[in-house]
C-alpha cells in the first residue's frame, strides 16, 4: 500500500436480490430540469415485461390559465371524432374506445422502452449508517411523449374517405400473383432481422399490456418499496473465501456435541466368492451329521424301552381293590369264620 495514499474509511459493501427482477431506472431525457416530476399526476401506467416497453398518462390540468381549451378541444375532435356521450348514442359508437374520454385534450401519454444494451453492470446504491446496500438493474427505460393520436387522426381520415368513395369504386378486377419460395435463411441473416426495426415494433406489438399502479415517492407504499433494496444479511462472511477446505467442510458440516452419543463403527466387508461358499458348506454339513447323530443316541439312552410284562392300570386297581366278604360267587364256595365256631356251607 502506498504511504502517501493511506486509507480514509472502510465502508462494507452488500448485495440485495429482492427487486434483482423488477427494478427500473426511469429516464426523460426531454423533460425540463426544473421540471418535479413528483408533482406530475399519472393517471394509468402499464408494462410489457418481456420487451420493457412503459406506458405512463400523465393527467393535464385543462383550468390552468397556460392551457388552451379550443385547442384541445380540436385535437380531441380531430382524434375520435364527435362524440355522443348522451343515453340515446348508438351502441357501436359506445363500444369505441376514445383516446381523449372528456372531448378535450386531458393527458399526454408517456413511452418508451429499454436500449438494446447491456445492463448487467447497472446497480442502484443506497448510503446508510456507513453501509452501502446495492441492487442490480433490470433496464433502463427512456420515455418520451407519445404522439399516436396523430396516427389516429389519420386512420380514421382514410376511413371517411373510404366511406365517401365506396360508392364510386368500380369493381376490382382479377390480377395474377406469382409465387415465391424463400430460400434458407442463415444464422447471420436471421439476427439482422430479428435485431430490424420492423420485427421489434412488431414483436412489441403482439405483446399484451400488463396493467400496473403509480405510487409516488412520498406514500407508506414506496417506503416499503424502498426497505427492499437494503440487504437483509449484513453479517460479514468475507473469512469464508479465505479459509482451508477443511475448516470450511467444518463450517458447513459442524461436529456433533460431546453429550452426543457416537456412532458404531463402520464394519469393512470383503466379498465373498462362490468356492469360499461351497468349502464353508462341506465344513458345517459332516458336523450337523455328527451332532444329529450323538441328539439321536442319547435320546435312546434317556428312555428304556418297556418290559413284557407290563402292569395296566386296569391290574393295579384290581390289586388295590379289597375283596367283598360277604358276597357269594357263581359256582364258589364261601368260607364263613367267626371267633366262637366255624361251619361250611
Amino acid at each position: 500500500m502506498d504511504e502517501d495514499d493511506p486509507v480514509v474509511q472502510e465502508i462494507p459493501v452488500f448485495f440485495s436480490q429482492t427487486l434483482a427482477d423488477n427494478l427500473y431506472v426511469f429516464q426523460y431525457p426531454v423533460k425540463p430540469a426544473d421540471r418535479n416530476w413528483n408533482e406530475a399526476k399519472v393517471v394509468n401506467a402499464a408494462i410489457k415485461p418481456e420487451n420493457q416497453f412503459v406506458k405512463l398518462e400523465v393527467a393535464l390540468d385543462t383550468y390552468s390559465d397556460k392551457y388552451s381549451s379550443s385547442k384541445g378541444e380540436q385535437i380531441a375532435l380531430n382524434t375520435d371524432g364527435q362524440q355522443e356521450f348522451s343515453k340515446y348514442a348508438k351502441e357501436k359508437d359506445r363500444e369505441k374506445h376514445p383516446y381523449f374520454k372528456d372531448g378535450i385534450m386531458n393527458k399526454i401519454v408517456y413511452e418508451g422502452r429499454s436500449p438494446s444494451i447491456d445492463t448487467s453492470n447497472y446497480i442502484v446504491a443506497i448510503l446508510q449508517d456507513k453501509e452501502l446496500h446495492c441492487t442490480p438493474v433490470k433496464g433502463i427505460v427512456q420515455l418520451r411523449p407519445s404522439y399516436s393520436y396523430f396516427d389516429q387522426q389519420d386512420k380514421r381520415k382514410k376511413e371517411l374517405d373510404r366511406m365517401e368513395n365506396s360508392d364510386d369504386e368500380e369493381e376490382v378486377e382479377a390480377q395474377q400473383v406469382t409465387v415465391k419460395f424463400a430460400r434458407k435463411e442463415t444464422d447471420v441473416a436471421k439476427k439482422a432481422r430479428e435485431n430490424s426495426f420492423e420485427f421489434i415494433s412488431k414483436k412489441t406489438a403482439e405483446e399484451p399490456w400488463c396493467e400496473a399502479t403509480w405510487r409516488h415517492a412520498d406514500t407508506d407504499y414506496a417506503d416499503l418499496e424502498r426497505l427492499k433494496l437494503f440487504c437483509s444479511e449484513t453479517e460479514d462472511r468475507s473469512s469464508i473465501f479465505s479459509m482451508p477446505a477443511s475448516e470450511y467442510v467444518r463450517v458447513l458440516v459442524p461436529p456433533p456435541p460431546d453429550d452426543e452419543a457416537e456412532p458404531p463403527p463402520i464394519l469393512h466387508t470383503q466379498p465373498v466368492t462362490n468356492e469360499q461358499i461351497s468349502h464353508h458348506e462341506d465344513e458345517i454339513v459332516p458336523k450337523q451329521r455328527k451332532k444329529s447323530h450323538r441328539d439321536s443316541f442319547s435320546d435312546n439312552t434317556s428312555s428304556p424301552k418297556m418290559r413284557g410284562n407290563s402292569i395296566s392300570e386296569d391290574d393295579t386297581d384290581s390289586r388295590k381293590r379289597p375283596k367283598n366278604k360277604s358276597a357269594t360267587g357263581v359256582g364258589k364256595r364261601t368260607r364263613n369264620v367267626s371267633s366262637s365256631s366255624a361251619h361250611e356251607s
